[in-house]
C-alpha cells in the first residue's frame, strides 16, 4: 500500500521566497526549511547580477554552451544526482531527501560515530556526494523576488545544509560535485558562493569537500582556480 503523502501548497517559505510547485510536508520540515530558503534567497541576490553579467559575457564570446560536465564514477557512497536534464522539482527534492534519510540512517546504525566518520569497530561511514547544476541551469521550482534560482545556488544551499547538519552528528565526509569552471570568471563565482555558503552557516572554511572534473580540493582550495 501506498503510503499518503501530505502536500504543501505552493507560496512563500522565506521572505521574498516562494515555492512554485506543490511539495511534501515531510520536505519542507527537513530540507527546504525556512533556514534553508532564507539562505537560498539571501545568496541569490548576492549572485544574481554577476551571474548575468558572466553569462552576458559567455553569450558575446559564443561559449553559450560550455556549461556541461561528464557523467564519470561517482565520488561518494549514497549520492543525489541534480544535473540530470530530465528532472524534475519532485524528483530533485526526492534526491536531496533520500540522500539526507539514507547517511542518517548509516550513522545510527554504526552508532557512537567519531568525528572523522569512523564508527567504534573501525568501519568507515558512507560518504554522501551530491553533483550540483551550473550556472546555466535555473531551479523553477523556486522563485525570490520573482525570478527563477540559479540551480547551483538551490543545489548547495539545501546540499550544504544536510552536509553541515550530518556532520556535526558525525557522519563520514561529504561530497559536492561542481562542474569544471570554464574560465577564471567563473572559478571565481563557484569559489565565491561555495566559500560565503560555508560563512552564513558559521562553519569553519573546508568543512565541506568539492570536486569538480579535474579537481579535488577543499572548498578554501578553490581560490586557486580563480586565478589560473
Amino acid at each position: 500500500m501506498t503510503p499518503h503523502i501530505n502536500l504543501i501548497a505552493p507560496g512563500s517559505v522565506a521572505p521574498g521566497v516562494d515555492i512554485v510547485f506543490p511539495t511534501s510536508e515531510e520536505a519542507i520540515e527537513t530540507v527546504l526549511d525556512r533556514r534553508t530558503m532564507k539562505l537560498v534567497g539571501s545568496l541569490h541576490r548576492r549572485f544574481w547580477e554577476r551571474r548575468r553579467a558572466m553569462l552576458k559575457n559567455r553569450a558575446l564570446m559564443g561559449h553559450g554552451e560550455v556549461d556541461t560536465l561528464e557523467m564519470g564514477e561517482a565520488f561518494g557512497d549514497v549520492v543525489a544526482d541534480l544535473r540530470n536534464p530530465d528532472s524534475t522539482w519532485e524528483t530533485r527534492v526526492a534526491e536531496f531527501s533520500g540522500l539526507r534519510d539514507a547517511l542518517a540512517l548509516d550513522a545510527i546504525a554504526r552508532d557512537g560515530v567519531a568525528r572523522d566518520g569512523i564508527a567504534r569497530d573501525g568501519r568507515q561511514g558512507q560518504a554522501g556526494a551530491v553533483r550540483v547544476r551550473g550556472w546555466l541551469e535555473t531551479e523553477t521550482g523556486v522563485l525570490v523576488d520573482g525570478r527563477a534560482v540559479p540551480g547551483c545556488v538551490f543545489d548547495v544551499v539545501v546540499a550544504m545544509f544536510i552536509a553541515v547538519d550530518l556532520l556535526r552528528e558525525g557522519t563520514a565526509p561529504f561530497i559536492i560535485e561542481i562542474p569544471e569552471a570554464q574560465d577564471g570568471e567563473e572559478a571565481k563565482l563557484w569559489s565565491d558562493l561555495l566559500l560565503l555558503a560555508e560563512d552564513r552557516l558559521g562553519v569553519e572554511r573546508g568543512t565541506v569537500t568539492t570536486v569538480s572534473l579535474r579537481n579535488t580540493a577543499s572548498l578554501s582550495d578553490v581560490d586557486e582556480l580563480a586565478v589560473a
